[in-house]
């Protein structure tokens, strides 16, 4: 399991918990608690919670890695930028880090710190 607290630049706060097992089971959650609402992808399927109810987002066809090849094969093809490109990819391995180093220091750490 794993939390985070995070601010962001404007003010906002949110905070963001994850659950799964390293091994011998097959759950996986993610919740994103926001000032406004949440967010919560469990075992597949996709929440949206305000004001203290929860409504499924549905998809026709929702495999990430499909729509993530897709994405690729489409910007190669046209020739335009992949929707999420390898500066997403830092950012988000950015923040890992930042909340690996928090942890560690037991003090908020800045991603622009990292």
């Amino acid at each position: 399991m794993t939390m985070a607290a995070v601010r962001f630049l404007r003010g906002a706060f949110a905070t963001i918990t994850c659950f799964g097992f390293a091994k011998g089971g097959d759950h996986y959650s993610i919740t994103i608690w926001g000032s406004n609402g949440a967010a919560r992808y469990n075992d597949g399927r996709i929440e949206i919670g305000v004001d203290g109810a929860w409504e499924t987002i549905t998809f026709d066809t929702w495999l990430p890695l499909h729509r993530e090849l897709e994405a690729l094969q489409q910007s190669i093809e046209g020739n335009t930028d992949v929707p999420v490109d390898g500066q997403w990819g830092k950012y988000t391995v950015t923040a890992v880090l930042a909340g690996e180093k928090s942890s560690k220091l037991k003090r908020p750490v800045s991603v622009l710190d990292v």
